[in-house]
């Protein structure tokens, strides 16, 4: 079983495996989970926007065409580089027929990733990710008090402020159920 913890996914995210893989990012903190298949996008493709490169498909898509998932990835880049799959919008949606045929493959080098909200234990996609030596699962929740925390000192170092201990105390309470709602406040 293959399911990160929440002190192993800033490093996961940050450091992407060079392998192909399948992560599933889900949880729901929709926020958070955008925030976090956004970053591991960039990271992996290291800033590489080409559009044979990087593949944004909407999950209903892949729902309806099944074997494009597969052929996406094995399409080999044209002018080198990494290929990543990014599915949008998987929750609800049967991926399970798309998804199969990719982590039988014996070797390949894409990346998909996996964005959906959230999904019950043993449900679907996320017990076929869970389950398979090729798939990470990297569970979005709502931030704890330390994320809290950790999430205030972010924005206040890039905004080059700093803050009072009684601002921070009010700005805690009222932040933590969304990560886009939190940076948007």
């Amino acid at each position: 079983m293959t399911v990160l913890k929440a002190a192993e996914i800033d490093r996961f995210v940050a450091n992407p495996p060079d392998a192909g893989g399948v992560v599933l990012v889900f949880g729901p903190d929709t926020g958070l989970v955008s925030e976090r298949a956004t970053r591991l996008v960039n990271k992996a493709s290291e800033g590489d926007s080409d559009p044979f490169n990087l593949i944004k498909i909407d999950a209903a898509d892949i729902s309806a065409d099944p074997n494009r998932l597969i052929d996406e990835v094995l399409t080999v880049p044209l002018f080198g580089g990494r290929r990543i799959v990014w599915v949008k919008d998987a929750s609800g949606k049967n991926l399970n027929p798309a998804v199969e045929p990719v982590l039988k493959l014996d070797d390949w080098q894409t990346l998909v990733v996996l964005e959906a909200g959230d999904i019950k234990k043993g449900a679907g996609l996320r017990k076929l990710v869970e389950t398979h030596k090729r798939a990470i699962a990297l569970p979005c929740y709502a931030d704890s008090d330390r994320g809290i925390d950790h999430l205030i000192d972010e924005e206040t170092r890039e905004a080059g402020l700093s803050i009072t201990r009684e601002a921070r105390a009010s700005l805690h309470s009222l932040l933590g159920g969304d990560r886009m709602a939190s940076r948007g406040s």
